[in-house]
């Protein structure tokens, strides 16, 4: 039998901060085979998780990256070993080539960003505007105990 070794983690291994993942779907040739959520009080999943004891197929993991994108990660179990799973939230699928602020024009973008922490959290935003050629920024910080 097979098994799976699931490491949440980041694609970005210069960041060492834990990013929220609230659920990972597994799916096996196509039909529901896990839900993983966290349990009891914990906010978001383990770092780690093991599954032991599985039988051949196609294996899909399936989570919402920070983006909101869908990831789909796909395995074929075959033989009997473990395969180690890396889930990465912080894993963008769609590059922009020019950066969001290159693309202003007479215009502004709305940046929202979360702060969670053991004795705050907070949501904010910035606004970056872009008036001919000047680019300006009015933001507003607010945290709640």
């Amino acid at each position: 039998m097979a098994n799976f070794d699931i490491h949440i983690e980041n694609s970005d291994k210069y960041d060492n901060g834990r990013h929220d993942l609230y659920k990972i779907e597994i799916y096996k040739d196509g039909k529901i085979f896990k839900i993983l959520e966290p349990e009891g009080s914990a906010l978001f999943l383990n770092s780690n998780i093991k599954f032991d004891s599985l039988k051949e197929g196609k294996y899909s993991f399936v989570y919402e990256n920070l983006f909101g994108e869908t990831i789909k990660k796909e395995i074929k179990v075959d033989e009997s070993k473990t395969y180690r799973v890396s889930i990465n939230p912080d894993y963008l699928l769609k590059k922009n080539k020019k950066a969001v602020f290159e693309n202003l024009k007479d215009s502004e973008a709305k940046l929202v960003f979360q702060s969670r922490g053991c004795f705050h959290q907070g949501k904010d935003s910035i606004i970056i505007i872009n008036k001919g050629k000047n680019y300006l920024i009015r933001e507003r910080i607010t945290f709640s105990a």
